[in-house]
């Protein structure tokens, strides 16, 4: 008994062999090292690729490649090893022209007793083209998160970066004169005041909490900002959480706006107090929109505020 395949007297071994080569359910062929010629080819061969059985004997290794692959095969062929050996992932064509992906892995085996090659070529195209989309899709989620001018960033559950956008590190050089990298502390040029409060917040989401609030810039900064910050923990396939995400937006200009007008309107507050006559004003409906102190009092409120609605 001199092989595998090929023997008149075959063994129980030998029938298994044969039998987990016709019935794999991935393709599998059997070529000629010298000639490439396919020797024998299995039934999910004939049917991956359309062509028959008869077809595939015709036929050499180089028939089912792409032209511009095959001075890559025949430089592959001439170190295969007597083992097994994975070659990787290549393409290949079906006889209809449909491109394949497929991993290649292959042993030498003994047929009629020459020394073949025996391949098995595993389907991975629904592998990798999801991989790819998985690729561009967040290539463009990078490059969205690239493009806003809101701050972007996550930290893991040691208080360590694990991402951020360009907005976020360039806010961090102009305020703490640091150049982040992935793997440092957040905390680090903060004064014990934001480090307690930055940790709270932090802790807060880690807990599991989702929340909003809004931060200030340190009261060291030579620009006081203002951001709107929004705190989600971040979970694991297991649903366990393993850090945090920050989205920030500026709202500095907002915020000042909203503290000049604040004045503006104190500063008429106070001048109409001041005015020794009783001053109120309604709206078409004749209910009070407000009233001067003098006025108030005669009404018989404390405070000109609770006479609104009235």
């Amino acid at each position: 008994m001199q092989d595998n395949f090929g023997n008149t007297q075959s063994s129980d071994s030998d029938l298994f062999y044969r039998s987990f080569f016709d019935k794999n359910p991935s393709p599998m062929w059997v070529y000629d090292q010298s000639t490439l010629k396919f020797l024998m080819v299995n039934d999910a061969a004939v049917s991956e690729y359309g062509y028959s059985r008869d077809e595939f004997l015709q036929m050499t290794i180089k028939d089912i490649r792409f032209e511009e692959d095959i001075p890559l095969l025949l430089e592959n062929i001439l170190t295969e090893k007597s083992t097994i050996q994975n070659s990787g992932t290549w393409r290949h064509k079906k006889k209809n022209g449909e491109i394949i992906l497929v991993k290649i892995s292959s042993h030498t085996i003994i047929l009629n007793g020459e020394s073949v090659r025996c391949v098995m070529a595993l389907d991975v195209t629904e592998k990798v083209n999801t991989k790819q989309m998985l690729v561009k899709e967040v290539a463009k989620l990078q490059s969205i998160i690239e493009s806003t001018s809101d701050l972007i960033f996550s930290i893991d559950t040691k208080y360590c970066y694990t991402s951020f956008n360009s907005a976020h590190k360039l806010l961090i050089k102009n305020l703490l004169n640091i150049d982040i990298e992935i793997g440092d502390l957040f905390f680090n040029g903060l004064n014990d005041h934001e480090l307690v409060h930055a940790k709270n917040n932090f802790d807060r989401a880690l807990s599991g909490e989702n929340f909003q609030e809004i931060v200030e810039s340190s009261a060291e900064s030579p620009t006081k900002l203002f951001f709107d910050a929004v705190h989600n923990p971040i979970k694991d396939e297991n649903g366990e959480i393993i850090g945090v995400s920050v989205f920030a937006k500026d709202i500095t200009e907002r915020k000042m706006s909203e503290e000049t007008l604040y004045e503006s309107q104190q500063f008429i507050e106070g001048i109409i107090n001041a005015i020794p006559v009783r001053v109120f004003w309604k709206d078409r409906n004749l209910v009070y929109l407000g009233c001067n102190n003098e006025f108030a009092h005669d009404a018989g409120f404390e405070d000109s505020k609770e006479i609104v609605g009235k």
